[in-house]
């Protein structure tokens, strides 16, 4: 079975905040999300993602994950990428959803605490059947 996402949207900002095409399988039990370092070489669940507004390749994506730049902005883009590219990869969305959405409505600012809660995500917090 293929995975195909069309798209979430938020009905509160009113964004739909990806956009997918998978050749990924969805069998079994759900994913357990990955963190960004993971991401960066591993296969990708799908060929774009929606970031900032727009819909990006895989390229532009992984070269932003490969980034050595250690700032609030570069951590919260790899760790929204990390969130998006763990549920197309058919994690758990419901403890991920709403804060996706708000860190792509507040992209541009590209906040610590939001960057922190996509961080908390991908390291099991909010899933409690996965393992660190």
């Amino acid at each position: 079975m293929k995975a195909r996402w069309i798209g979430w949207a938020g009905v509160a900002v009113g964004l739909a905040w990806a956009q997918y095409q998978s050749d990924a399988a969805l069998v079994g039990p759900r994913a357990c999300p990955k963190p960004a370092a993971y991401w960066r070489e591993a296969p990708w669940p799908v060929r774009q993602l929606f970031l900032g507004g727009r819909l990006r390749p895989e390229a532009e994506l992984r070269a932003l994950l490969r980034r050595a730049d250690a700032s609030e902005p570069a951590r919260f883009v790899q760790n929204l990428i990390a969130v998006k590219l763990s549920l197309a990869a058919g994690a758990e969305p419901s403890a991920a959803v709403g804060i996706v959405l708000e860190a792509e409505r507040r992209f541009a600012e590209a906040p610590p605490l939001l960057a922190d809660a996509l961080e908390a995500y991908t390291q099991h917090r909010y899933t409690p059947g996965c393992r660190r």
